[in-house]
């Protein structure tokens, strides 16, 4: 059930949703097996973009993200319902959204996500002008037993009888919900996520 894209205060199944909203959960973000949000929603949402460009700025560590082919400071973000901060970065020296300011998605560990609601169509009239693109919502997670997880990989390339390594990505996840009183619950999650260099300069043959 989803609240997003409707002015009606009940929730309504995505039949009954007056505009298109795509509903991703968690186990199905898993089954992509990247290592944050924007990564995954390149695989889950064909409306969805994010470049990780290195050596642009700090769009190394902040991914551009944009929802049919528009710029990252026409997409809102929402955590909850609620409208999450931009970044501080200014995209510059040539990256995708060039003098845009977007949101920074990977800053929320993937083990905290419940589910993702992407309304695929402009919601300016509804939402402002942040949302021409459309809407990311971010669905957190309540109660909830604990989950650890961990994930490795790397690259292997073999090059003139040469088998070289690298690109070596490890993630560990952790995320467990309490209650708290009678009606509150309070959530835990971490993420810890090593990036190791690439290198594709090639073989030295000489």
């Amino acid at each position: 059930m989803v609240v997003l894209g409707s002015r009606s205060a009940q929730s309504r199944t995505n039949i009954d949703k007056p505009v298109p909203v795509d509903v991703i959960a968690q186990k199905e973000i898993k089954l992509y097996g990247q290592n944050d949000i924007t990564q995954s929603l390149n695989y889950a949402a064909p409306s969805f973009n994010a470049n990780r460009q290195t050596v642009a700025d700090g769009t190394d560590h902040i991914d551009p993200a944009s929802l049919r082919g528009l710029g990252p400071d026409q997409v809102l973000v929402m955590v909850n319902g609620k409208r999450r901060h931009t970044a501080a970065l200014v995209n510059t020296n040539g990256s995708f959204g060039r003098g845009t300011v977007g949101t920074d998605m990977n800053a929320i560990p993937m083990a905290a996500i419940e589910r993702i609601e992407i309304l695929r169509d402009g919601a300016a009239a509804q939402y402002g002008s942040d949302a021409i693109a459309g809407i990311i919502n971010l669905v957190l997670k309540k109660k909830s037993p604990l989950i650890v997880s961990s994930t490795y990989g790397q690259s292997y390339t073999n090059f003139l009888g040469k088998t070289l390594t690298d690109g070596q990505n490890a993630q560990f996840d952790f995320t467990q919900g309490f209650d708290l009183g009678k009606k509150g619950v309070i959530n835990v999650s971490m993420q810890y996520l090593n990036r190791g260099y690439t290198h594709r300069g090639g073989e030295d043959t000489r």
